[in-house]
């Protein structure tokens, strides 16, 4: 019996062919239903984060002065290329994060 012979072995040969699945014989299935189901808190689900932010930042929108003003006036001057600083740019970063979050938070949830 050949070195390659005595090495090779059926999972082994299983593996190179590139099965699809490999037959356990429920193990998989039985670990599963053995491990303890896990529930999230409300308060550290995704979608209370990202409410409980915007609520927080329309708080401080509506605190600051002149903040909510400064935000739209910033968002114009960007969007009609009026212009772009980065003080301006700043306002457009937390937004977009909020975008970013909120679209895959609700991704995430399907």
């Amino acid at each position: 019996m050949s070195d390659d012979k005595a090495n090779n072995d059926w999972l082994d040969d299983l593996l190179r062919q590139e099965a699809d699945y490999v037959d356990d014989r429920g193990f998989t299935a039985r670990v599963l239903a053995a491990l303890p189901e896990t529930r999230r808190a409300w308060y550290a689900s995704r979608g209370f984060i990202l409410l409980a932010a915007t609520v927080l930042a329309s708080v401080a929108a509506l605190l600051i002065p002149g903040l909510a003003s400064y935000v739209v006036g910033s968002l114009i001057d960007i969007v009609a290329l009026k212009s772009v600083s980065a003080g301006k740019l700043a306002v457009l970063v937390p937004i977009a994060l909020f975008y970013w979050a909120g679209l895959s938070a609700a991704a995430a949830e399907r």
